[in-house]
């Protein structure tokens, strides 16, 4: 059992060194471009990571094996928990197998064809964990401001946000990005319904995100397209196929898509209490409705 904890122990730390120093990477290769804005942000998130890669949080071991010296476990017992070691091991690897086999995104790396063929020219990073922002507002807001600053710039205009499935959770990555664009002008954040078509800003200083969910749900999201200045093509790990990926990339018309891949379940950053500086004095909210009053007794 110890062998075993140590294998897999061994496994994790370097699955996330490895995905460190990816974020890394990408990071820097947004620094090197001239044009790049928000660089004190960025060398933060940099920095973070590398403190992460210095200590890769491993397995934390509840409670160490121990020997019944009293009654010596029969040697089938012991027999049957290596079985179920062995067996889980192989289940994983079959999972493993069968997703690349269908095309499952499992990792931002399988969606490397589509940056080889020209479909997308950029897979951002890091992974976005939505679910994060209960308790840890700090880092959903650097994960949206690291997102948003490896925007090709202008960062501004009608910027497409679109699911490759209606499970990817394109309304997370749209509320980040309007929370992260806020911080630098006027924003208008929009839900693109199964019969509007997204028109283009008529003030070329309003940065306008737009959730367009997927073409399933919204049979007028070719038009919007059409009128984007940036598209953002949401990829939930594990949930979507590469194919469903590119036939969303493929909606960008004279523009080269970015990927965002979402590795947790999908729930909506809590915006309200987030400490986003300038985004309620820039957000563009719709007037509320008057309350009815009651009629006096």
């Amino acid at each position: 059992v110890d062998a075993a904890v140590t294998v897999y122990g061994e496994h994790v730390e370097r699955q996330t060194l490895e995905r460190s120093e990816a974020a890394i990477a990408a990071i820097d290769r947004v620094l090197s471009k001239p044009q790049t804005s928000d660089k004190a942000q960025l060398r933060e998130q940099r920095q973070t990571l590398e403190v992460q890669a210095t200590d890769p949080s491993g397995v934390q071991v509840v409670q160490a094996s121990t020997v019944n010296l009293s009654s010596g476990a029969p040697s089938w017992a012991l027999g049957a928990v290596a079985g179920g070691l062995i067996g889980g091991i192989i289940f994983l690897s079959a999972g493993l197998a069968w997703r690349r086999r269908a095309g499952i995104v499992s990792a931002p790396s399988a969606l490397d064809p589509l940056l080889a063929d020209g479909s997308v020219s950029q897979i951002l990073l890091p992974v976005v964990k939505p679910d994060q922002a209960a308790g840890h507002e700090q880092r959903t807001i650097q994960t949206a401001r690291t997102l948003y600053a490896q925007l090709a710039a202008p960062r501004t205009g009608l910027i497409l946000v679109v699911g490759a499935s209606e499970n990817s959770g394109s309304q997370a990555i749209a509320d980040l990005i309007a929370s992260a664009a806020a911080e630098h002008g006027t924003i208008q954040r929009d839900q693109l319904r199964s019969t509007e078509v997204a028109d283009a800003p008529q003030d070329n200083a309003v940065i306008r995100v737009v959730d367009g969910d997927t073409l399933s749900t919204s049979p007028g999201l070719p038009d919007a397209a059409a009128l984007a200045d940036h598209i953002v093509v949401v990829a939930r790990i594990g949930v979507d196929d590469i194919g469903s990926v590119k036939a969303a990339a493929g909606l960008a018309r004279g523009i080269r898509p970015v990927v965002v891949c979402i590795k947790r379940p999908i729930s909506r950053p809590n915006l309200e209490t987030a400490n986003l500086g300038s985004l309620d004095a820039h957000l563009e909210r719709s007037p509320e409705k008057p309350r009815p009053t009651e009629p006096a007794r």
